[in-house]
């Protein structure tokens, strides 16, 4: 199935998008040098009997594909962008350097045998895009030159981060230096042949480098120029602000194919530069009309193969309809006029591929020419006519898009395509596949299989679906085109899953040897991603997952294409924002809680987190929310990942596709309401994949442009988290895909990268610290010094001592002492939850583990029953007092009690550690008889004080005169009467009323304005 590059390329650096000022390759190389100096997991050993200990961690081991092996194709290796030949030290032409699109350089010294070995030296590059590679045979040994950042349009591609020098056989590399190359790519790489210490360079963009708006932000350069042996270089300041796109050398000159510009001469080692006549007669040469061109050089005459910028052959119409615009053209006398050739047919296939796909070559002391496109195409100029040499989608064993050859002879040549480097001793008659050692396959994804230990199913760009039998590294294709993302049934592993690009995702139910169509966009109508995502249930893995702009969800297996499909959601995203419109908004991760059928969470590239906790409710649409945790209204980056606690549907993981200064990983343990940000020390680069440890969930491994790093406390140092990168071998390819498995018997990694495969190793834990705060949730009443109980002990191997410390920040208005193995935190002014850190710190290998402890503000509540009650002269009353407050509360409480009559008594429990749900029984205790105690203390009124009051009352009745004095007189009887019990003439008061006030104060010691709560309740005596 022919790819789509421009598409699959969108989809690639979207998610890779800077958000300053600088390149996103100037934050690769900071993040490949912070990942250098971040703690490694190391080699250990684990004792399984006294004489046969095993050794765990540390290293990968590669998985393959090397080769993946196709039905038309053969032996494929991956996309292959550059080829250098050594015929100084080996005029045979078998000391062969490739390049690859994202696996670095490889080398063979029998390359032209029927089986050739090649094995990588560049893996310690800090980008493994090759774009161009050169040699210095005059040296010994040969010294290496390699551009990276790949020049074919191909923006999957990695940034380029400038040209490197080997002078050791690539053991080692060195950058040159004086041109900021961060983000561009090296389209050609040659050394003067008079003077091996002169170099140049053409650079054009390796990618579309983006802002949000999609804009390009990476600066065309041109050509360089080095006088030192690459060791510094300098800008040809005419070519500023355009791309050069080839380079060639011919009896002394320079000549060069600048966008837009035209085509350029140099006779001074590339110090001047001349323009050559327009290759299109009287039109001038524009970006549309001049995208990408390439050269070749024959005997003085000049060719020129050129594409426009909509990637297909420069035509009339890109020249207002002149005929003398063509997309391929030879000059006879050195570029001052030109003339049209002929060109094969359909040379770019209908996705218009020409900025992709392209080469020229013109052999010497022969009248042929070659051109690349799809496929490799002859022509001898001759007997004009052009011969398809691959056929790569009509039965050839080529495969399609080609990107490079090197030329040994009018008959011996060797081409770099899609699929690899294939070579020719005939002219293209035959072809050998110089494949089968080598594994540069760009992954997107890989699947292991949960019940057969090494069975591994995965999904690469132009190269389809491979899936490996245990132990093999030779991995067969199984379905074709762009493969993106796949996953394999846990309940019945012959039921594999697949997709091209768009809705496309397909089933198989026998083991890869046929696919059918799942969903298709005759279903799916709206905006998706290039590759869709989409997971099997984990509740029911029959039934499939999938996000567009809304949450699809069906049978994973039916029998017809979308059959049984359905929208489960709204549209989720937020294409009216200030940084996205509708057509570059879409879902772009998906993940169902392991433990919850109904809990699904959906993030957008807008940044934006959606959740559904109901998703199996029937007859209705799910609810969703947007989590507040998760508001795309800053746009920090898409959300690349997303991961579910195996056992808490609540705690969900969710990582973004950006790149700064630092990384972004957040952790929410009440389903995105409110979440920490605890990527800590981790690269800024994309999260491509989280994977919780379901045997310990604490144990939480992320994959990222520039590696896979391990944290083993659940995130719970926040902002403060150390991370520890798993192994010291990977190659320095970008890791987006990552899965665990512990079918095997050990628990093990297996990492899917673009552009060397897959990688496997032991998934254990970094040796640490075992840090424990308790309460980890600790809740106190305002003033209440809170003590924290720490455990702080070896883990995963750790060997050495361990220092305790109170960490920061902390708290407004806090203090934090460690005394042994407790932490007192005292002084906390801030209101609602806060955070004190703690830090163990090993003695040996740099170990330091942080936890946070969570402290809570907390208040209670007192509630009795009954709140009110009559009894007797002499008897008891009892209430029973419930208390409430904050979940987590405990604190130690006294209770006092006031009001009871002055010859009774209240009694109460004595001090005890109180907690919401607490109860406890308050008595009162009355005196025999009523009327004896005043009611001063409590409600009733009676006695001595009522019986003053009435003789007050009639004593101004007899001395004032006047009217209305009398009757506020008669007013005051009657108070005085009411508080006498309702009676005027009981003044003894045989009842009362007393008003009960119970009290729990906080008793903590050291309390500062302890909080003290209270409640009333009404006792009548009668």
């Amino acid at each position: 199935m022919p790819d789509r590059p421009q598409q699959r390329a969108a989809w690639f650096l979207r998610f890779r998008q800077s958000r300053d000022g600088q390149p996103p390759a100037a934050h690769l190389l900071q993040a490949w040098r912070q990942a250098r100096r971040l703690p490694v997991i190391r080699p250990r050993r684990q004792l399984q009997s006294a004489s046969s200990p095993a050794t765990i961690g540390g290293n990968w081991t590669e998985l393959g594909p090397r080769p993946e092996t196709d039905p038309s194709y053969g032996a494929v290796a991956g996309r292959m962008t550059a080829i250098a030949v050594d015929t100084g030290k080996d005029p045979s032409g078998n000391t062969v350097y490739l390049g690859a699109a994202d696996g670095g350089v490889w080398m063979s010294t029998n390359a032209l045998a029927a089986n050739p070995t090649f094995t990588p030296i560049g893996d310690n590059l800090p980008s493994l895009a090759i774009g161009a590679i050169a040699l210095d045979d005059s040296t010994t040994p040969t010294t290496i030159y390699a551009g990276t950042g790949e020049p074919n349009g191909s923006e999957d591609s990695y940034y380029g981060l400038g040209i490197y020098k080997s002078t050791d056989g690539g053991a080692t590399w060195t950058a040159g230096t004086g041109v900021n190359f961060f983000g561009s790519a090296i389209s050609k790489l040659l050394v003067d042949p008079a003077s091996p210490n002169i170099l140049l360079a053409a650079v054009t963009e390796g990618g579309v480098y983006v802002n949000n708006n999609l804009v390009n932000s990476t600066p065309a350069i041109g050509i360089v120029r080095s006088t030192d042996g690459g060791a510094t270089w300098s800008q040809v300041t005419a070519f500023s602000g355009h791309s050069a796109t080839d380079l060639v050398y011919d009896s002394g000159k320079y000549y060069a194919a600048i966008r837009s510009l035209g085509i350029y001469v140099s006779a001074d080692q590339g110090q001047t530069w001349q323009a050559l006549g327009s290759p299109f007669g009287s039109e001038s040469t524009t970006a549309q009309n001049f995208y990408r061109a390439s050269l070749a050089i024959r005997n003085g005459a000049i060719f020129v193969l050129i594409a426009d910028a909509n990637g297909t052959p420069t035509q009339a119409s890109d020249c207002n309809g002149a005929t003398t615009c063509a997309g391929l053209v030879e000059s006879a006398d050195g570029g001052a006029t030109w003339s049209a050739l002929v060109l094969p047919a359909n040379l770019y296939g209908s996705n218009k591929q020409g900025d992709y796909d392209q080469f020229l070559a013109a052999p010497a002391n022969s009248s042929l020419l070659l051109v690349g496109g799809i496929d490799v195409w002859k022509e001898d100029l001759a007997k004009p006519g052009w011969t398809d040499l691959t056929n790569a989608y009509t039965g050839g064993t080529v495969h399609a898009d080609e990107h490079a050859i090197a030329v040994l002879s009018p008959s011996a040549w060797i081409v770099a395509n899609d699929g690899g480097a294939w070579s020719t001793a005939s002219a293209g008659a035959s072809w050998t596949d110089m494949n089968a050692s080598i594994g540069v396959i760009q992954f997107y994804s890989v699947t292991p299989d949960p019940t057969t230990a090494g069975r591994l199913l995965g999904g690469s760009q132009d190269n389809g679906t491979v899936l490996a039998a245990p132990g093999n590294l030779d991995w067969p294709s199984i379905f074709g085109g762009d493969g993106g993302h796949t996953a394999i049934n846990p309940q019945n592993p012959q039921q594999l899953f697949t997709e091209n690009y768009n809705v496309s995702v397909q089933c198989s139910s026998n083991g890869g040897t046929s696919f059918d169509p799942v969903v298709d966009g005759s279903k799916i109508t709206e905006h998706t991603e290039f590759y869709v995502p989409y997971v099997l249930a984990p509740s029911n893995p029959a039934t499939m997952l999938l996000a567009g702009s809304s949450i699809w969800r069906g049978p994973a297996c039916p029998a017809t294409v979308d059959s049984g499909w359905q929208a489960i959601s709204p549209s989720l995203i937020h294409p009216d924002n200030a940084n996205l419109t509708t057509s570059n908004d879409d879902l772009t991760a998906i993940a169902a809680a392991p433990s919850s059928a109904d809990v699904i969470y959906a993030g957008a590239f807008d940044g934006s987190l959606s959740v559904t906790t109901n998703a199996t409710v029937s007859g209705a649409l799910p609810t969703w929310t947007e989590a507040p945790a998760a508001s795309p209204s800053s746009f920090p980056g898409p959300v690349t990942a997303i991961a579910v606690d195996p056992a808490n549907p609540s705690t969900v993981y969710w990582g973004l596709g950006y790149v700064g200064s630092n990384a972004y990983l957040y952790k929410s343990t009440d389903g995105g309401n409110t979440a920490v940000n605890f990527a800590g020390n981790l690269p800024g680069t994309p999260i491509n994949a989280i994977v919780i440890d379901p045997s310990d969930p604490d144990n939480i491994f992320v994959a990222t442009d520039v590696g896979v790093y391990v944290v083993s406390d659940g995130g719970g140092a926040g902002a403060n988290e150390v991370w520890t990168k798993v192994g010291t071998n990977l190659p320095a390819a970008t890791v987006l895909s990552l899965a665990l498995t512990d079918v095997g018997g050990t628990p093990t990694l297996i990492a899917g990268t673009h552009g060397r495969g897959a990688w496997s190793i032991p998934a254990i834990a970094p040796p640490g610290i075992a840090l424990t705060a308790v309460p980890a949730q600790a809740v106190y009443l305002p003033g209440e010094p809170v003590t924290l109980n720490l455990s702080a002990s070896p883990a995963n191997g750790y060997t050495g001592t361990i220092s305790l410390a109170c960490g920061s920040p902390l708290p407004a208005g806090a203090s934090c002492t460690i005394n042994g193995t407790q932490a007192l935190v005292t002084g906390i002014s801030q209101s609602g939850a806060v955070e004190v850190p703690i830090v163990a710190t090993g003695s040996s290998n740099g170990v330091v583990t942080k936890t946070a402890a969570n402290i809570t503000e907390g208040s209670f509540t007192l509630q009795a029953t009954p709140t009110t009650m009559t009894v007797g002269a002499g008897a008891t009353a009892s209430y029973y007092v419930t208390l409430g407050g904050t979940a987590g509360l405990s604190f130690p409480a006294s209770v006092s009690c006031s009001g009871a009559p002055p010859t009774g008594s209240c009694v109460v429990p004595a001090p005890f550690t109180a907690s919401p749900g607490s109860t406890f029984n308050v008595t009162v205790n009355t005196p025999a008889t009523a009327g004896t105690g005043g009611g001063d203390s409590g409600n009733g009124a009676g006695g001595s004080g009522g019986w003053l009051l009435l003789l007050l009352a009639a004593g101004l009745a007899l001395t004032w005169p006047r009217k209305r004095t009398r009757w506020a007189v008669v007013a005051m009887l009657t108070l005085a009467s009411v508080a006498c019990g309702g009676s005027t003439t009981n003044c003894a008061c045989g009842a009362a009323n007393y008003q009960i006030t119970i009290s729990v104060k906080d008793a903590t010691p050291n309390t500062v304005n302890p909080v003290t709560q209270s409640f009333s309740v009404l006792l009548s005596v009668n």
